[in-house]
């Protein structure tokens, strides 16, 4: 499960309907928070995200000070 989570499988398969299931489960005027890396194909994700309803936009966006070697 983690690693769906995480790859999300070719084209993001493993997760492209759970924006049309939570536009089905949330509360009126309800939000749903997602967290994504900047790996993440975010052009897809974005059009995911409108062609089910929503709006996005970002909450909060935080840069690592790690250097990788």
């Amino acid at each position: 499960m983690a690693d769906q989570a995480w790859h999300a499988g070719p084209d993001y398969r493993d997760i492209a309907s759970l924006f049309n299931e939570a536009r089905d489960r949330l509360a009126p005027r309800g939000y749903l928070y997602v967290l994504l890396s900047t790996d993440s194909d975010l052009e897809l994700l974005g059009n995911l995200i409108r062609q089910a309803g929503f709006r996005s936009g970002s909450s909060l966006r935080v840069q690592s000070s790690l250097r990788h070697y």
